[in-house]
């Protein structure tokens, strides 16, 4: 509803500078302040973005190469490029890969499996060869998540988010299979409940709500 009807909040009703200092964006968003004939999303993302600088927020856009330190986290941007034209909006998500100490997470947001060849390249230039987990995209939809990509970094852990008994049938029988297939432990929210990793002592523990 927010992204539908932003233009009816005042900065009262949505306190972004309460909680936010800074936020992250695509790339792709820097383009819309001057882009004519946008979607009602495109104008739904433009608006939020004006209303962070309204409220004072720092607005960063992000491109493959970019990287965020929090304490002893480092997320690096690897998709999407500015120079990106991508129609889509599902293949405009912000794809990060973050590292603590030993272990890493990639990222997905909703990005299709169309996203992945561009994604694969990215982490072989940064010397990227295995990744801990994966933070399957788009909730294990079946055009989610390349065999590909799966067989590039030997993921052992698989993180799914979608709710129990959803409308689109995530995640899809097709997603689960190339999972089980490229050898991932798989863990579903709609399944487990909130999920829990655990990095600590050389030792990752997966805690399950349920």
């Amino acid at each position: 509803k927010f992204m539908k009807d932003f233009e009816k909040f005042s900065l009262d009703q949505f306190p972004l500078r309460d909680a936010f200092r800074r936020i992250i964006v695509s790339p792709l968003y820097e383009k819309l302040s001057s882009s004519p004939g946008l979607s009602a999303e495109d104008k739904a993302y433009r608006g939020i973005i004006a209303l962070a600088r309204r409220a004072g927020c720092e607005v960063i856009y992000l491109n493959p190469g970019d990287r965020i330190i929090c304490g002893n986290m480092k997320f690096d941007c690897v998709y999407p490029s500015s120079e990106e034209a991508i129609a889509d909006e599902n293949d405009r998500s912000m794809v990060l890969l973050a590292r603590l100490t030993d272990f890493s997470v990639l990222f997905t947001g909703d990005s299709s499996a169309s996203c992945d060849e561009a994604v694969i390249r990215c982490l072989f230039d940064m010397g990227v060869q295995e990744i801990d987990c994966l933070k399957v995209a788009h909730h294990g939809a079946q055009t989610s998540t390349s065999r590909e990509l799966l067989e590039a970094f030997d993921f052992e852990l698989a993180l799914i988010s979608c709710g129990a008994g959803n409308s689109y049938g995530h995640p899809h029988e097709a997603l689960l299979q190339r999972l089980e297939d490229a050898g991932c432990k798989v863990f579903v929210t709609a399944r487990s409940g909130q999920v829990t990793v655990r990095i600590g002592d050389g030792k990752v523990n997966v805690r399950e709500y349920r």
